[in-house]
């Protein structure tokens, strides 16, 4: 049986700045060139899969542009047309620029939309020569101070969470009037999936940057203690960085290697299926950028323990169990709690899918973004006239 929620096709209301669709009518059709990034389709794929389908119904066509190394398998359902190019350095932009341009001369987009910061600046470029209006996504605080002073085709900025919403107006990166926060929404699980199989070892899986030693050597430490304590619990950490050796050499030390295993780096689909077969999910540092990490955990059922609490999905004790990233003690007094009390970790991850169902569902990223869309054409267009 399928455990997970489907983008029902149904808008959800009011789209941005109040405008609404009239029961029974339908727009007229819209083309919109989604620009991708190096990695972009490796990070977002998980919340622009069910934006790509909801799309369909709002009469919205995507052409994907996007770099000839791009893995399209990250899409389950990818755009109509797909442009590949060639990213070139700063004296071949103009180059870069005709050649994609050239191959979109016989569907002209109406929009085009930099799906995250790394395209911005190619989609400006491409948005200055084709005299089109642009739309920028921000999932990263670090978007608001490299993103730029906006032009005036940028129409829209569609951030991902408040802070990063309020980072864009401090630096003025646009007009607070076209900064608009839309959550990356993701399909979302019927029920927890926590500790279905009592006869299984438990799986508790981390994912992080291994870059800050003192973090990783909490999260070892911790993990040590609960196979201390006799609890039958496997254990993931999933990740890259200069520390690497580092952790596991005292994984080795600490009496670890049977029972943990190590990876690198996933995909976002990639690791959301990991997720999925996962009864604890850890995610001690997750860096400057929305950690799509746990987002995918709670919209996967399974509780989430939060190195910090400046996510907008992480309330502790509602929606996640937050905890000291630097401390083995208090993670592993945070994971033993879950092990012991497995109804109440049940209860921690109900009500965090409902967060998500609240606030992360299709149906209302596709209904904002739609809307946005036709928006910013709108005004686009009254100006040239």
């Amino acid at each position: 049986m399928n455990d997970i929620t489907e983008y029902d096709g149904q808008p959800a209301g009011l789209t941005a700045e109040g405008s609404q669709e009239q029961a029974g009518q339908r727009s007229s059709p819209l083309h919109v060139g989604w620009v991708a990034g190096k990695d972009t389709l490796d990070s977002l794929a998980p919340t622009l899969n069910p934006l790509a389908v909801g799309l369909m119904d709002e009469l919205v066509e995507l052409t994907l542009l996007c770099p000839r190394q791009a893995d399209l398998g990250e899409l389950s359902g990818p755009p109509t047309e797909i442009v590949r190019y060639s990213p070139s350095f700063w004296p071949l932009r103009c180059v870069e620029t005709r050649a994609i341009l050239a191959e979109q001369e016989s569907r002209k987009p109406d929009l085009l939309h930099a799906l995250d910061f790394s395209a911005a600046g190619l989609t400006r470029r491409l948005a200055r020569q084709a005299n089109l209006p642009y739309v920028v996504s921000s999932f990263s605080l670090a978007d608001t101070r490299r993103l730029g002073r906006a032009d005036a085709r940028l129409g829209a900025v569609l951030a991902g969470g408040e802070k990063i919403e309020l980072g864009i107006i401090k630096h003025h990166v646009a007009a607070a009037a076209k900064v608009h926060r839309v959550p990356p929404a993701l399909y979302v699980a019927k029920r927890p999936r926590c500790f279905r199989d009592p006869t299984h070892s438990v799986a508790v899986v981390a994912a992080c940057r291994l870059r800050r030693w003192k973090v990783l050597l909490a999260l070892a430490g911790a993990f040590a203690e609960l196979k201390k304590r006799g609890y039958d619990c496997v254990f993931m950490i999933i990740g890259s960085g200069g520390q690497e050796r580092r952790l596991r050499k005292l994984a080795d030390q600490t009496g670890l290697q049977r029972d943990l295993t190590f990876a690198d780096k996933q995909s976002g689909v990639q690791l959301g299926k990991i997720i999925m077969a996962a009864d604890i999910f850890v995610s001690p540092d997750p860096g400057p950028g929305i950690d799509f990490g746990g987002l995918m955990a709670i919209a996967s059922g399974v509780p989430l323990l939060a190195g910090s609490d400046t996510e907008d999905f992480v309330t502790d004790g509602q929606t996640a169990l937050v905890f000291d990233p630097t401390s083995a003690r208090d993670l592993t007094d945070k994971l033993s709690g879950l092990l012991e009390d497995r109804a109440a970790a049940r209860a921690l991850a109900e009500n965090a899918l409902e967060h998500c169902r609240e606030q992360h569902r299709p149906s209302a990223m596709v209904s904002t973004v739609a809307g946005l869309y036709r928006q910013v054409v709108a005004q686009f267009e009254s100006r040239r006239r």
